[in-house]
């Protein structure tokens, strides 16, 4: 037996429909029910001890228990956004819920340790932070006098943290490694013997899709480099309903075309089957891209976007 769920309906496509011949609709819920949504997102949580959820339920008309959980989410960028809006205008902190900004000395690791909608957001807005309430700065004062962060030091406190996590490694040592413990499928040459050429990877789930959904790609590279002036190469794989989903990446030291054959012939590596090659491949008219299209995928309909 088969089981599927969507809050989407409208975008299923007749071949799914046929084949999932039994269907109903299960209603959104009410308002006394979002209650109840809430207060199991928000368990465990630094809340407001007087925060009304059944108010909050009461705005949320319409409201999936996911759209719940995202709101939870988000209300967790207000305080970090109001703070450097403030900081922006040269401004105290005036805010009863502070961003503070760990030092050097500080283990920046007590940051991911509050709870699991700051590390949600220290991990997205790439810094590390804690949202900490006002009973908590008597505490952080010991270990800085300064209760308000300034740009610099966020900047600062980045860099720190992701010194701390690399250790010893170079950056690209440390991407290797990474690479490895997470089973990426990577390959990469090397310029010299200290310096990465050409650098392709994927996702072990990505390499399931490719092979899965194989008919159709698009393949676009960026005119914009990156600090070690490498452009990357994305390819998204397309699925029967028109979804996406990122196949694989490549950053490579120019467009030439010995670089795309290179990071292209990776990507036909891939493939479980050679029978099962994609059928299009879409690219713009980046001739590199396209020579290369035709010299590793012949059999391909090259179409140009």
């Amino acid at each position: 037996m088969v089981l599927a769920a969507t809050n989407r309906p409208s975008e299923l496509d007749e071949p799914i429909l046929r084949r999932l011949p039994q269907a109903f609709e299960i209603g959104v819920s009410d308002q006394r029910e979002k209650t109840e949504i809430l207060k199991v997102v928000l368990k465990g949580e630094r809340v407001e001890d007087n925060i009304d959820f059944g108010h909050i339920a009461s705005l949320c008309e319409g409201y999936t228990s996911s759209d719940l959980f995202d709101l939870c989410k988000k209300a967790a960028y207000f305080p970090i956004r109001a703070l450097l809006d403030e900081e922006k205008k040269g401004k105290r902190s005036s805010m009863d819920k502070e961003l503070w900004m760990f030092d050097s000395n500080i283990d920046c690791s007590d940051a991911f340790n509050t709870s699991k909608w700051t590390r949600s957001v220290a991990h997205e807005i790439r810094f590390v932070a804690v949202i900490m309430t006002s009973d908590t700065n008597t505490c952080v004062r010991e270990h800085n006098a300064n209760s308000y962060t300034t740009i610099k030091q966020i900047y600062n406190a980045r860099h720190a943290y992701r010194s701390s996590i690399r250790g010893s490694n170079t950056e690209m040592q440390q991407l290797m490694m990474l690479f490895d413990r997470d089973k990426y499928i990577h390959r990469h040459r090397m310029k010299d013997e200290n310096v990465v050429r050409d650098l392709f990877w994927s996702h072990p789930d990505a390499v399931k899709l490719t092979n899965s959904y194989n008919l159709v790609f698009l393949i676009g590279s960026t005119y914009k480099t990156n600090r070690y002036k490498l452009s990357l190469l994305d390819i998204i794989g397309v699925t029967p309903i028109g979804t996406t989903f990122s196949a694989a990446f490549a950053y490579l030291e120019g467009e030439h075309l010995n670089n795309v054959v290179w990071a292209l012939q990776r990507f036909w590596g891939l493939f479980v089957k050679v029978d099962a090659l994609p059928g299009v491949i879409v690219t713009d008219r980046y001739l590199s891209l396209m020579n290369a299209v035709k010299t590793i995928f012949p059999n391909a309909t090259n179409l140009w976007c």
